[in-house]
């Protein structure tokens, strides 16, 4: 088996493919793994800058969840047996339910857990529910509004109860993830 010859980009001499310096000139003919990882970096984080919405494109988005008609699914019974983790359901039927429910708007009163600041520059709060046998927990990202809706969620406490209306992303551990919410007032 004959191994496939290149040109060197530098001096221009024949080489072989499999060959990592120019024998004649010395210079690099191959891109490490380092530089191939970088480029691959820079290039996510290039398209994840564009791609990302402005801040007025993401406050419309709020504005519509906020006034958008909500489902019909509630937090209790089917969804909560589903989802506990003593449950008698499947992984396929888990998985099924999570291709149903994605993408609807829900507006749900649960009982907080614990809460984290997500991202303090867009307001935003991680919000853990408390899932139990009647009601399924959830991991919500709720956006404060305004400075009262920012205080209201620096102020919740574990078994405090939070109203949101938000976009059912998906599941994640068994919890439902709501991304994103407003608060319901």
């Amino acid at each position: 088996m004959s191994t496939k010859l290149i040109n060197c980009k530098s001096c221009g001499k024949e080489v072989s493919g499999n060959a990592k310096i120019c024998p004649h000139c010395g210079e690099k003919l191959k891109m490490g793994m380092f530089q191939k990882l970088w480029i691959v970096g820079v290039s996510i984080l290039i398209l994840s800058w564009v791609l990302a919405p402005t801040e007025e494109e993401f406050s419309k988005t709020l504005d519509e969840i906020a006034s958008a008609q909500p489902s019909n699914l509630s937090a209790e019974g089917e969804l909560a047996t589903i989802y506990h983790l003593g449950s008698d359901a499947t992984s396929i039927q888990r998985d099924e339910k999570e291709k149903q429910i994605t993408g609807m708007i829900v507006d749900w009163e649960l009982p907080v857990y614990n809460v984290r600041t997500k991202n303090e520059e867009k307001k935003s709060y991680r919000v853990q529910t408390n899932g139990s046998d009647e009601t399924v927990g959830t991991f919500i990202t709720v956006y404060a509004r305004s400075p009262a809706e920012e205080s209201f969620l620096k102020s919740l406490k574990t078994g405090d109860y939070i109203h949101i209306k938000g976009k059912v992303g998906g599941v994640s551990m068994r919890n439902i993830d709501i991304y994103p919410a407003v608060l319901v007032k």
